[in-house]
């Protein structure tokens, strides 16, 4: 859903008679208020998640700009629909050309030297999603970053190779470089949600072996699924989550989904070594540590650097 459909603009409210000092504009239960002279219906606004909410925000803002703009980083993120963890800006980052207006309001105004080819998403300009990975590499938190970078690979926006154009892209000293090439070689599509892309993030943070993803189960009596994550005797699992989704099932058969889950848990438990971690675990980094610590996976003084995975079809 673009949200387009659901803003109103100050214009079109003038049109209807409805200005600042009328009941509807001044009962703030029944209009939300998005930015200056764009608002939505309260309802619609209180059922979004932060995601969307700053989404269509960014929609709302370049609508009210004179001239189309590149919309870039974490707001180009949003429009793209990929993920990332902490707050969303209060502004929406555009590129200008060297030379161009400094930022403004609610505009951050980034300048560079030359203006990449945009893509037409959600009927606005945004970088391609390769250079949105780049630019949130370079500006934004580690985890932050991955997490957007494992998402475009997943959803197949871009390859891996897309991404390491980028990063030739930037000159060898330039802000960020460093940190976009990080990115850019840890990124994997294999990491299935956010969480299991904030929880490698600490793991290579911690200095913690690099696992295997998305490791195949099987005992004596044959396979059982897959672990989120690997490393040789130990499996670990971010939030314990089922690898069977619930959606879509009809309420009969929901109770052999359920079982099935049990026995993989048991199978899983009767394996070995099992480590499981929460969202907030993950989140605050040493409490993830511990849970690790307890089935052997510890940092070591000069873990062997982790590698790139060979890219999958």
């Amino acid at each position: 859903m673009d949200g387009n459909d659901k803003l109103l603009l100050a214009g079109v409210l003038k049109r209807r008679g409805i200005g600042p000092e009328t009941e509807l504009l001044r009962d703030q239960s029944r209009l939300a208020r998005i930015r200056r002279g764009v608002y939505a219906d309260t309802r619609y606004w209180s059922q979004l998640q932060a995601a969307e909410r700053y989404r269509i925000f960014v929609l709302a803002t370049v609508e009210c700009m004179r001239s189309a703009p590149i919309v870039s980083g974490l707001s180009a993120a949003a429009v793209w629909e990929l993920p990332t963890v902490g707050r969303w800006p209060n502004t929406v980052e555009v590129l200008v050309a060297r030379g161009g207006p400094s930022s403004t309001g609610n505009v951050a105004r980034r300048r560079v030297a030359s203006i990449p080819e945009p893509h037409h998403v959600g009927g606005v300009l945004v970088t391609s999603p390769a250079r949105t990975v780049i630019d949130v590499a370079r500006c934004a938190d580690f985890a932050a970053a991955l997490m957007v970078a494992d998402a475009a690979l997943r959803q197949k926006l871009c390859t891996p190779d897309d991404i390491d154009h980028e990063v030739e892209l930037i000159p060898d000293r330039a802000r960020g470089r460093k940190s976009a090439a990080r990115v850019a070689m840890l990124a994997d599509q294999l990491c299935e949600s956010p969480g299991e892309s904030l929880s490698r993030a600490r793991m290579w943070e911690l200095g913690l072996p690099q696992p295997r993803l998305q490791v195949p189960l099987h005992d004596s009596r044959g396979s059982y699924g897959r672990a989120d994550f690997g490393w040789p005797g130990v499996i670990g699992e971010f939030d314990g989550k089922a690898k069977y989704g619930m959606q879509g099932i009809a309420d009969e058969e929901a109770a052999d989904v359920l079982w099935r889950e049990k026995r993989r848990e048991d199978r899983i438990r009767e394996s070995g070594g099992v480590a499981r971690w929460t969202w907030d675990d993950a989140l605050r980094g040493s409490p993830m540590a511990q849970i690790l610590a307890r089935v052997g996976i510890i940092p070591v003084p000069q873990p062997p650097p982790w590698v790139r995975r060979p890219a999958t079809t």
